[in-house]
């Protein structure tokens, strides 16, 4: 059975869910939203997007009735209907085997850490839109906010391959997903973070994934979507 999954045209919260589908071999399609900026609007006021091809499919029965919290992203498999992006990793790590037999230690660090990147990606999306760090803020939040919590994980991947270890998990797609964010916002963030670098190197070269990110399917961007002050196109253009 097919899996699907629906999101924006953008990498976002899903692209992990994307290397996962990939890596797993699944058997898996997106649909994919778009939002609009209404005429004559200004693209800088979130208010003037149109997120209606997505409000609209949100508001039917099927979704109202079928998901516990209608949102983006978004999986269906059979009768099983998820949302919430690290809900949507665990799923798949579940259904495929990835990282289901972890040593306690093992188990604590991929918990411990899911929760620390959830927060470290926040604050960096939230700088990439404005809407919690003013992107012109930029330069201080990434000196004495981002590049610490960064070196801090730096020191947490010391002496392993992967976030629990030795043994690949859910947190390590999620990981490496905003890592790349990161990279292509500006990759001097991770000068001297030489376990951040080799971890980022050593997922991309999984055969699966290095596969999947040499193909078309692979997104490059839009990391973000596209009212965002970075990310939001294709090019993922710096214009500072």
């Amino acid at each position: 059975m097919t899996i699907e999954v629906g999101y924006w045209n953008i990498r976002g919260l899903i692209g992990g869910v994307r290397l996962m589908l990939e890596y797993a071999g699944a058997d898996w399609n997106e649909t994919f939203y778009e939002a609009h900026l209404k005429e004559n609007a200004d693209r800088k006021d979130f208010t003037n997007w149109d997120r209606s091809e997505w409000t609209n499919v949100k508001a039917t029965a099927e979704f109202q009735d079928g998901f516990a919290f209608p949102n983006l992203p978004y999986l269906v498999d059979g009768d099983v209907r998820i949302s919430q992006s690290t809900a949507m990793l665990k799923y798949i790590a579940r259904k495929f085997d990835i990282g289901q037999k972890l040593s306690d230690t093992e188990s604590w660090r991929v918990d411990q850490a899911a929760d620390q990147i959830v927060d470290v990606r926040g604050g960096f999306v939230g700088l990439c839109y404005g809407f919690r760090t003013p992107f012109a803020q930029r330069e201080t939040y990434c000196e004495n906010t981002l590049k610490p919590q960064l070196k801090q994980l730096d020191r947490y991947m010391a002496g392993n391959n992967f976030v629990a270890g030795e043994t690949l998990s859910y947190v390590d797609f999620m990981f490496w997903e905003i890592l790349d964010h990161m990279e292509l916002f500006d990759a001097s963030l991770f000068d001297g973070l030489d376990n951040i670098k080799a971890f980022k190197k050593r997922f991309a070269e999984l055969p699966k994934i290095a596969a999947y990110i040499l193909s078309d399917k692979f997104m490059r961007g839009p990391c973000n979507n596209k009212m965002a002050s970075w990310g939001g196109d294709k090019e993922l253009k710096r214009t500072w």
